[in-house]
């Protein structure tokens, strides 16, 4: 995963239910942007809107949805390198 720099812009989950949430408090958040952890770690993709809350996909695991989560300002992107060529069917 790619590590960032968490911007001031945080948000807490209100409701969380199979890897998928619902925050609030991440004004400007767009569409497939990653959303942090307080270390800066990604942790969850944007994943839609609803009535001025933001629905997330987690994908880490080990992340406790009582913690903040933190807008990235980056789009979702999974580097490519020779390793993962030719794996994907």
């Amino acid at each position: 995963m790619v590590k960032t720099k968490n911007t001031n812009k945080g948000g807490s989950i209100i409701s969380f239910f199979r890897g998928i949430a619902k925050l609030e408090g991440l004004k400007g958040a767009f569409l497939h942007e990653m959303l942090l952890d307080k270390k800066g770690k990604a942790v969850a993709l944007v994943i839609g809107f609803d009535e001025g809350l933001v629905e997330a996909l987690f994908f880490d695991d080990t992340f406790n949805p009582k913690s903040w989560v933190f807008s990235s300002g980056k789009i979702f992107s999974i580097l490519i390198n020779e390793n993962i060529i030719g794996r994907i069917t």
